[in-house]
């Protein structure tokens, strides 16, 4: 239908109105980089198939089989190697046991806390409306971490001290 003016319609947009703000890196398909702004929050993309899950920020989950490793495979192996360090020192070198189990438990929990979560390349930080959540499952992780710490360096103590004791025959 032709313009009853006859004249070109020129669409006036107030300067208050607010501008949609261009998608994040975030926001995007890792692979094709679609924008996944209005989609759930895990899927598939609709333009190529990836599979995608929820960003925070620039931290993304790392991959399943590489957080099962860790946490099967690497925590148990690291602690059944602490403990054989332990039973075979002797007493008078008890303490040696003691002080490498500390800073290899402190090492372990950096590790696997740097390697669960990986930084998106290339990703500007978005605004996240679960912000104060997402501090909260920061904290926890750090929590966690000191208390597995103090747990080992407890035990570690302990079988020292049991050592001692068992080969000493003192109390």
């Amino acid at each position: 239908m032709p313009n009853p003016l006859g004249a070109t319609a020129i669409l006036a947009v107030p300067r208050n109105m607010p501008r949609s703000e261009p998608p994040s890196d975030a926001a995007r398909c890792p692979q094709c980089g679609y924008d996944l702004r209005s989609l759930p929050k895990i899927g598939h993309c609709p333009e190529c198939g990836e599979v995608y899950t929820e960003v925070s920020g620039r931290l993304l989950p790392a991959p399943t089989p590489l957080r099962l490793a860790i946490d099967f495979v690497l925590g148990p192996a690291a602690a059944i190697a602490i403990v054989a360090i332990g039973v075979r020192m002797t007493p008078a070198l008890a303490w040696v046991g003691f002080a490498i189990a500390g800073p290899t438990i402190l090492v372990f929990a950096a590790l696997q806390q740097a390697v669960r979560e990986r930084i998106l390349p290339g990703s500007t930080p978005r605004v996240m409306r679960d912000a104060p959540s997402f501090q909260l499952v920061r904290t926890a992780m750090l929590v966690w971490t000191m208390i597995v710490t103090l747990v080992g360096l407890v035990f570690t103590a302990g079988a020292i001290a049991l050592a001692f004791v068992t080969v000493t025959g003192q109390v």
